[in-house]
Parts: C-alpha cells; sequence; structure tokens
C-alpha cells in the first residue's frame, strides 16, 4: 500500500485549506470580543501568530522528513501527525506558562515596548517587530523541548499506531486526518488561546488610555515646576531595550507619547 506523503500537490493544497480555516476562526474571535479590535490592531495581533505558525509548520514538516529518513517509518504523515499531538498538548502547556512568564518579566521591567497588543498611537511597527520577535523565541523553545521528546521510542510509535490503520485503507484519507482534521481542531483550540494573549487585556486597554490622556494633557500645558516625587517611587524611563528599537531619539514622531513619562500604576 502506498505511503502517505506531506509533501505533494495534494499536501500543498490541504495545507492552505487550513491556513484559510484557521485565519476564519480568528476573524470569528474578532467578532465576538467586547470591546472589538479595530482591524488595524486585529491585524497587528494576529499576525504575530500568523507568521509564526507558519515557521512552525515548516519545521514539523521537516522534522517529520528527517525522522522518515532515519529509518523509523517511511510515513511521513504519522511523524507530522505525532508532533501535532504533542504541539497540543505539552507544547501547549509549556506555551501558555512561558507566555504568562514572558509577560510578568516584561510588566515588572515596565518595557513597554513589549506590552502586548500596544503598538502606539497611532500603531507603529517597532513595537509590533519587538513583540513578534518574543513570541518567536517561546515557540521556538517549546518546539525544542517537543523534539527532544520525539527521541523517546514509544512516543515514536504514537502517530503511526493511530493512523496506521487508516493508511491501510486510504493513504489520502491518512492525509487529510493527519494534515487538516486534527490540525484543525487544534489550531482552533490553540490560536483562540494564544490570542487572548498576543491582544491587549481590557485593564490594559484602560492603563493605557489613562497614559495616553495624562500625557497628552501635560503636552498641551505650559511648562510649570513639577511636584516632588513620592517617596520610594522614580519617574519612568526607557528601557535600554526600547532605547535600541526606538533608535534614542527624542525629536521623532509621537515617541514621547508612547514612551515616556511616569507610570500611573504605583
Amino acid at each position: 500500500m502506498a505511503a502517505c506523503v506531506l509533501v505533494n500537490r495534494l499536501g500543498w493544497v490541504l495545507q492552505l485549506a487550513l491556513g484559510f480555516l484557521a485565519f476564519l476562526v480568528l476573524i470569528y474571535k474578532r467578532y465576538q470580543e467586547v470591546p472589538r479590535r479595530s482591524w488595524r490592531i486585529w491585524s497587528f495581533d494576529t499576525s504575530k501568530q500568523a507568521i509564526v505558525a507558519i515557521e512552525i509548520h515548516f519545521i514539523n514538516i521537516a522534522l517529520a522528513r528527517a525522522m522518515m529518513e532515519r529509518g523509523h517509518s517511511n510515513d511521513s504523515c504519522g511523524w507530522y501527525f505525532t508532533m501535532v499531538l504533542l504541539d497540543s498538548t505539552v507544547g501547549l502547556v509549556s506555551v501558555y506558562f512561558l507566555l504568562r512568564w514572558s509577560s510578568w518579566f516584561v510588566h515588572r521591567q515596565r518595557i513597554r515596548i513589549l506590552y502586548s497588543g500596544e503598538y502606539g498611537d497611532p500603531p507603529r511597527w517597532k513595537p509590533w517587530l519587538a513583540q513578534l520577535l518574543v513570541y518567536n523565541t517561546v515557540m521556538l523553545i517549546e518546539k525544542g523541548l517537543v523534539s527532544l521528546l520525539l527521541l523517546l521510542y514509544f512516543i515514536q510509535r504514537v502517530g503511526g499506531a493511530i493512523l496506521k490503520p487508516i493508511g491501510d485503507v486510504s493513504p489520502t484519507l491518512e492525509l487529510v486526518l493527519a494534515l487538516v482534521l486534527t490540525p484543525f481542531l487544534i489550531n482552533v483550540m490553540w490560536f483562540w488561546i494564544v490570542d487572548n494573549f498576543l491582544k491587549k487585556g481590557e485593564n490594559d486597554v484602560q492603563r493605557s488610555n489613562f497614559k495616553f490622556s495624562t500625557l497628552q494633557r501635560d503636552l498641551d500645558e505650559p511648562a510649570s515646576p513639577r511636584a516632588p516625587t513620592a517617596p520610594g517611587t522614580a519617574p519612568y524611563e526607557l528601557s535600554t531595550f526600547e532605547r535600541l528599537l526606538d533608535g534614542d531619539d527624542d525629536s521623532s514622531d509621537g515617541d514621547e507619547l508612547i514612551y515616556s513619562g511616569a507610570s500611573p500604576d504605583h
């Protein structure tokens, strides 16, 4: 019986269909939000996940072919299916805790350019790029952990044991199950959960609105001596990372409005 092959014309068509369906889920999620993100902010948020998802997808295909070439099995669909199952279990849990930790660290250090879903007003590409790099790093760490699990013998047999009865009947049906149906259901759950980390939360919206309105009022008012800083507090200063990305240019449009000023969180 012919083996299931990921990289052929049917495989590419199914992969494109999977990506389109997953994209529709994120659109549906946007319409369920209160308050609803603008299309521009939604595009900034979801593009981070889309870019990294494409990268991880091709890493999974490459790993599946590499494991197949080691001689364990000539069924690349079984290897890909195994990695999808690992991503949706061990991988999702590890990404959840890594994103929680990174969010805690970013807010503790007040690295404002890395605040999830905050891109300035109007939105700029530098905060988006910085946040994309953070999420990409998290996903690469997750993929490294999952790849190590593939070295375990019983893990190597999971995907093949599940798909073999189906592949014996129809390699095409095995391809659809391994590359579309199962990844789609898992991606729906994955995209929905991770999007809540990559977008701005309700409390962040309120804090950001307060910060922008306060800073704009200070800029509009005539200069006057500032009141002494309360004991035990210090004015907010740009982090080294923010200065590197922002070019440390005080004359750039909107930089002072977005990144400078004292934090309202005391």
